[in-house]
């Protein structure tokens, strides 16, 4: 305001003290404003205090409203130090016993015939080859390579599969040490004398223009097309490192789950120890399991007899030539190597269960009846003497034991002959699954050719195997973790260790606590800010706010009614059954005692009370519940009603929500009906129905009905509530929103105010100033005419 001031001195009048009562008389405006700041600063207070106890509480139900994290367990182990567990969500509550047979180890090979007294010996000029983990890898040294040189020329490989070199002194001489990083019996380092054959496709499988990988199904693959009609298929075929044909072929059937990693299965089981095959950048690739010279051959055909599905399959071809190079660093030969620790899987026994052997049968069929001559068997590269052409069952049968020794095989029976028409070879139990005979009839008169046949696949798997010490895929949901073999008792036998899954029903308890405590501290403040307050005799400051008056009312609906869908089949169907109820105050409360038997008698049903989620179910055998959407299939019941010709087809198909007096149609196909999935310009769902699918029994003829429950549990539906609460652009943060716009508009009347009022004050002190100023003139010569006089 101005600073010019006239106390009236001059005429008597106090011009200051009618200056400040005209500005108290002007300034009652301001003081209303400032008075509606107060009070809306307080509301914004209050509504921001119910936004942050409504996200907790959001966050509360949110946590109870997932399914997949409530369902939790804990796991012990009798003894940690032999093996350690944990669960995930799949596991079952249970107890097992386990036996460690043996740790999974890694491989190392040492160079037992050394020349090198130094790090820096040269090693020579020449190639090195190795192979690990399927891959075979090719080092090339110069005349000025030394042996430390050479130790990072295979670290510091950009292609190392994972062996790790290093060197031991010993015995004053340096030893080249060759480790695995990985363990596990598909982890064995082998040093070749000539290049192993592999046998890649020519291009590399991809979805959505990206490499596929093991887990992508193969009617997802950008070289799929059309739609499957139940005879498609992939045939297997090739020969072995000898040239010989692998028979039977084997047939892929391809389903809409099928996976690459189904493919590369079959293929590994069809060659069967022969060769291996794996996915790498998305490309198929097949190594010979014996290097040097190889006629190998492995040939992928797709099979569709209607041709409604194209497969553009990848051409398998020679990447590597079987003994196309050769190993000539003399200082690194591989008979200078000696392996002083295998590769070797874990092995584990569950539950003391052991499946019953089998023995495997191959069977040797010439393309026709020899007349004269010998023929020979091979097993993993030992052969037999010769056989004569019309040797009896038990003269081959004797021949083939005879090499059995060399080979690990046991004693095998043999039936049938060469002249016979076929030859049986039966394996001993304890050989399991073995890799398959060669046979070499070039000195057979009369027979140009033999097949070996798997006919029946041995099995002897006494131990559970992997390669790793932690296993993830024995037990469904529970890791392994592998620390040694099992203690042994007085009997020498081993203490079987005892690992047991339980529910964790502590941690969904409390969870609900949790919810329970947020509600209550979110009512306690909207009972603060709109009931009235007896002490005061005021009411709430948001009393009048209807949005925050009715969030009490919303929660409290829900809390009190039978869950969406829920009916008396299920075990529960509201909160109250499993314990959360009001008490007299409207306060919320948990009675520990009915929850926890409620979850110790039927865990899984209060789970879905508390977080199902597009669950369903029907009444009827015929007509039985699918799937449905969490986006667009609403919750509730619903009345079906299907007719069936009897050519087993579907002939119509309606439903309509519990309560509607009309029908609507559904969509077949097949044996499958689902609603129709339609949407307005908004793209939400036309019909409740959209998402649901029903599978019908058409094995029979006439119209049947069924009802169907869509089950929303009752945390799912209140975290959805309170989302529409707390969350942005939601109930309150609206409401703050416009209370931010208010204070907003007032901070600005209240400037605007200010200015005026400045403004007037000034113009009085200017006005008082001049009427001074007359009044002292006045005053003057009042005095000056008094003078003269």
């Amino acid at each position: 305001m101005g600073t010019l001031t006239f106390p009236g001195l001059a005429t008597g009048i106090d011009t200051n003290e009618i200056i400040e009562q005209l500005m108290a008389v002007e300034s009652r405006q301001l003081a209303r404003y400032k008075v509606d700041l107060e009070e809306l600063d307080e509301k914004l207070t209050a509504l921001e205090s119910i936004q942050d106890a409504s996200v907790a509480l959001q966050e509360a139900a949110e946590a109870l409203s997932d399914k997949d994290s409530l369902i939790a367990f804990t796991s012990s182990s009798t003894d940690d130090g032999v093996v350690g567990v944990s669960a995930s969500d799949d596991a079952e509550a249970g107890s097992h016993t386990i036996i460690v047979n043996q740790l999974a180890t890694s491989e190392t090979w040492i160079q037992d015939d050394s020349d090198f007294s130094y790090t820096s010996s040269l090693v020579g000029e020449g190639t090195f080859l190795y192979s690990y983990n399927y891959q075979e890898i090719k080092i090339t040294t110069s005349s000025t390579t030394t042996l430390e040189d050479f130790v990072d020329l295979i670290n510091n490989d950009e292609d190392n599969p994972g062996v790790t070199a290093s060197l031991l002194y010993q015995g004053k001489k340096y030893h080249l040490v060759l480790t695995g990083t990985e363990t596990g019996e598909d982890y064995q380092i082998s040093i070749n004398d000539t290049s192993t054959e592999v046998w890649k496709a020519d291009t590399a499988l991809t979805e959505d223009a990206e490499n596929a990988d093991l887990e992508t199904e193969l009617t997802d693959l950008d070289q799929w097309s059309g739609f499957l009609n139940g005879d498609e298929s992939i045939t297997i075929s090739g020969t072995d490192h000898n040239g010989n044909a692998i028979e039977p072929d084997y047939t892929l059937d391809i389903t809409s789950s099928t996976t690459i990693d189904n493919l590369i299965d079959e293929i590994n089981s069809y060659f069967d120890g022969v060769a291996y095959a794996q996915l790498k950048n998305g490309k198929i690739s097949l190594t010979d399991m014996t290097s040097g010279t190889s006629d190998l051959s492995i040939t992928l055909t797709y099979n569709d007899t209607d041709g409604s599905g194209s497969f553009s399959l990848p051409t398998m071809a020679v990447s590597t030539e079987g003994g196309a190079t050769t190993s000539n660093l003399a200082s690194m030969a591989s008979s200078t190597f000696v392996q002083t620790q295998d590769a070797q899987n874990a092995e584990i026994q569950v539950d003391g269960y052991t499946p019953t052997a089998t023995a495997e049968v191959q069977t040797i069929t010439p393309d026709s009846t020899p007349s004269a001559g010998t023929f020979t068997l091979t097993y993993n590269g030992t052969t037999t003497a010769a056989i004569a052409y019309d040797a009896t069952a038990t003269e081959i049968q004797d021949a083939i034991n005879a090499i059995s020794g060399s080979t690990g095989l046991g004693n095998v029976t043999v039936s049938g002959t060469m002249t016979g028409g076929s030859i049986e070879v039966t394996f001993s139990t304890a050989d399991g699954n073995v890799r398959p005979l060669t046979v070499d009839v070039s000195s057979l008169t009369g027979t140009s050719s033999a097949t070996v046949a798997e006919t029946e696949r041995g099995s002897n798997e006494e131990w559970i195997t992997r390669n790793s010490n932690t296993i993830s895929d024995a037990i469904s949901g529970i890791t392994l973790n592998l620390q040694d073999v099992n203690d042994l008792d007085d009997s020498n036998e081993p203490i079987a260790v005892t690992i047991t899954v339980s529910r964790d029903t502590d941690s969904v308890s409390e969870k609900v606590e949790s919810f329970v405590s947020n509600y209550n501290a979110l009512i306690s403040l909207l009972e603060e800010y709109t009931e009235y307050d007896n002490e005061l005799e005021t009411m709430g400051i948001l009393s009048n706010d209807v949005a925050v008056s009715l969030i009490e009312t919303q929660l409290k609906t829900m809390l009190q009614a039978l869950a969406t869908g829920f009916t008396s089949d299920d075990d529960y169907q509201e909160a109250s059954d499993i314990g959360i109820d009001f008490d007299a105050e409207g306060y919320l409360e948990l009675d520990s005692s009915v929850f926890t038997s409620a979850i110790e008698d039927n865990y899984m049903s209060v789970i879905n009370l508390l977080s199902a989620t597009a669950a369903g179910k029907t009444d009827s055998e015929t007509i039985k519940f699918s799937a449905s959407s969490e986006l667009y299939t609403e919750p509730g019941t619903y009345e079906v009603e299907v007719e069936v010709d009897a050519g087993g087809n579907i002939t119509s198909a309606k439903i309509r929500v519990d309560g509607e007096t009309s029908y609507r149609s559904m969509e077949i196909s097949d044996n499958m009906i689902s609603g129709t999935m339609a949407f307005d310009d908004n793209g939400d769902s036309i019909y409740p129905e959209n998402g649901l699918f029903l599978e019908v029994d058409t094995s029979t003829a006439g119209t049947f009905t069924t009802t169907v429950t869509i089950r929303e549990g009752i945390f799912t539906s209140l975290n959805e509530i309170l989302k529409g609460i707390s969350e942005t652009d939601g109930t309150l943060d609206v409401s703050i929103t416009t209370m931010e716009q208010r204070l907003d508009d007032l901070d600005e009347d209240i400037d605007d105010e200010d200015a005026r009022l400045d403004a007037k004050e000034e113009s009085l002190i200017q006005k008082y100033a001049r009427l001074e100023a007359i009044l002292s003139d006045l005053q003057n010569q009042l005095s000056s005419v008094s003078a003269v006089l």
